[in-house]
């Protein structure tokens, strides 16, 4: 079955529910593998959205609860609220690959430390491997309507083909709450896969970047600049290079393990323009993926 492009849907139906990839009960959500009458599978991530500040008396009045523990003056109940104050995000990958659904699968993640030789060796040839999977980038950068309903959310664009970048949302985030802010930078260079390959020739990518961004974004959502955090992931989850940009209210995504801030990778380099081709880099792998798959067996 193919999706339409835009409107409302009444339900998935089309879909038949197969497994649960993965749970999180600490950011409640829940990935679940689904397929249709094809055997076409999906993966599709559903993440509880933001309580929302207006119908507070609603979710006092409307509500069914159950006493589960009292002592003096605390209580903690069991409750449901209408559906329509409890509303859900569905973030979806259909038709969805063996690499999409191992991606989504829970796996607990190793350190691995990758030398510059291993990095040549081993990881380069994988991203080289990997690039034919680009065009839903591509497709935003190329502003195709046709294939992608995400140009029309794009936030900050400066089209320069060296320096320049457009940002859109992501897909997880509604667009609404800003301390949920959740924000992805992709450049306009189609030339540069990860921090690995940056170095001085890239600084005024960077450092527009930084600047540019920063500004427009504070502006437009009336953050704080210095309550935007931007960084880059390493690995990342694909190899266009990209910043992402969060509010600091909003801590997925930045495990110390694999994120490498903007502006500390503007100064490393600044310092070395080959700081991160040299360098011995950690990389968190998830046990199963491709990649951690070509690191055990090397």
């Amino acid at each position: 079955m193919s999706l339409k492009e835009s409107g409302k849907y009444k339900s998935l139906d089309f879909l038949k529910f197969e497994e649960v990839l993965n749970e999180n009960p600490e950011n409640p959500s829940i990935t679940i593998l689904a397929k249709d009458e094809n055997d076409e599978k999906a993966v599709i991530l559903l993440r509880k959205k933001p309580f929302q500040s207006n119908v507070c008396q609603e979710m006092l009045s409307e509500c069914d609860l159950d006493l589960d523990l009292k002592n003096d003056r605390y209580h903690t109940f069991d409750g449901t609220i209408a559906a329509k104050y409890q509303p859900l995000r569905y973030s979806m990958t259909y038709p969805a690959s063996e690499l999409h659904i191992a991606k989504a699968r829970s796996a607990p993640t190793e350190i691995w430390i990758e030398t510059k030789e291993m990095f040549e060796r081993l990881h380069q040839p994988f991203i080289s491997s990997q690039l034919h999977s680009l065009q839903w980038v591509y497709n935003i950068l190329d502003k195709n309507r046709e294939k992608c309903n995400e140009v029309d959310r794009i936030v900050v664009e400066d089209p320069d083909p060296k320096t320049g970048f457009l940002v859109v949302p992501d897909l997880k985030w509604d667009g609404k709450d800003t301390k949920q802010l959740n924000l992805c930078v992709l450049i306009n260079r189609r030339d540069i896969p990860t921090v690995r390959h940056l170095n001085s020739d890239h600084l005024d990518l960077l450092e527009n970047i930084l600047d540019k961004s920063s500004k427009e974004i504070a502006a437009k959502y009336k953050i704080p600049e210095k309550q935007l955090r931007m960084y880059f992931h390493y690995p990342p989850s694909h190899y266009h290079l990209h910043v992402h940009i969060t509010s600091t209210f909003f801590g997925q995504g930045c495990n110390t393990e694999r994120a490498i801030l903007l502006t500390d990778v503007i100064e490393n380099i600044k310092m070395k323009s080959s700081f991160y081709a040299e360098r011995t880099m950690s990389l968190p792998l998830r046990v199963g993926h491709k990649l951690h798959n070509i690191f055990e067996n090397e």
